[in-house]
């Protein structure tokens, strides 16, 4: 269930109709909210008072704090992911340098192995939306790093002591190169309770309501301020989403991810 919901997101948030589509929806809840102002007013007489005020400040309150929270939180995996690759790029280019303290007849097919483990880094999380592709590239990425710490151990143990003390240094370069990919496959599922969105777009829709009721009562239309608010309070969201899953939306995680290019042409 947890899988589909994330699946339907992120078909939402990659198709560009996006945020036209919410801007459509929250034009209609303002223009309901309006409506539902002016009838109470033309009908019953209804007048703001200083409750309703408090009520409306209260449930803007509340959407502004649930939407700083979200913010954070995005932002803060969103640079948590950047420097997961950071550490990817580094401890795989350690263990690659590694490498020479093996014997020289080990090394050349160990090196082979991590020019296709990089290979495969680079198109691991390429078109994230076809996810049968997705995990036959995670399996046949999970193959190769197993290739290198079998081969790894197995010239370690080849190598005779002495020089068997320099070689299994290369052990523990390859195991914090496996640590630092694994933590990158798990941070890319990371992503708030459902709960907390619902929230937030169900917050979304009552203060685009609340909005129009608002300038309903006092027979406002006040066409700039609802276009201002439907725009930011749209576009707020927009950008969370795109922090939140930045690998199918426009804020991308390319620039970090051109490091493993430059790596494999260094080896």
């Amino acid at each position: 269930m947890g899988f589909a919901m994330d699946t339907i997101k992120i078909n939402i948030l990659n198709s560009w109709l996006f945020p036209f589509v919410v801007l459509g929806v929250m034009a209609i809840v303002v223009e309901a909210g309006w409506r539902t102002g002016a009838l109470l007013k033309t009908r019953f007489g209804h007048e703001k008072s200083g409750s309703d005020d408090a009520i409306i400040g209260a449930i803007f309150g509340l959407l502004a704090l649930l939407m700083a929270f979200y913010y954070s939180g995005a932002s803060d995996r969103y640079d948590h992911r950047r420097q997961l690759i950071a550490e990817e790029v580094n401890t795989v280019g350690s263990a690659y340098d590694s490498v020479e303290l093996l014997a020289e007849q080990d090394q050349s097919r160990l090196r082979e192995d991590f020019k296709i483990l990089v290979d495969r880094r680079i198109q691991l999380y390429k078109d994230v939306m076809a996810t049968g592709a997705l995990e036959q590239r995670l399996e046949k990425f999970g193959e190769i790093r197993s290739t290198i710490w079998q081969e790894a151990v197995k010239a370690v143990k080849d190598t005779p002591f002495p020089d068997k003390l320099v070689a299994s240094q290369i052990l523990p370069q390859i195991s914090s190169m496996g640590d630092a990919l694994d933590a990158q496959r798990l941070a890319l599922k990371f992503h708030p309770p459902r709960v907390v969105t619902i929230s937030l777009m169900l917050l979304l829709l009552v203060g685009g309501f609340l909005t129009g009721y608002s300038l309903g009562v006092e027979h406002r239309r006040h066409w700039l301020l609802k276009t201002f608010f439907i725009c930011l309070m749209v576009g707020a969201v927009y950008l969370i989403l795109c922090l939140e899953y930045p690998l199918v939306s426009n804020i991308g995680l390319e620039d970090f991810e051109l490091e493993f290019i430059k790596l494999r042409s260094q080896m």
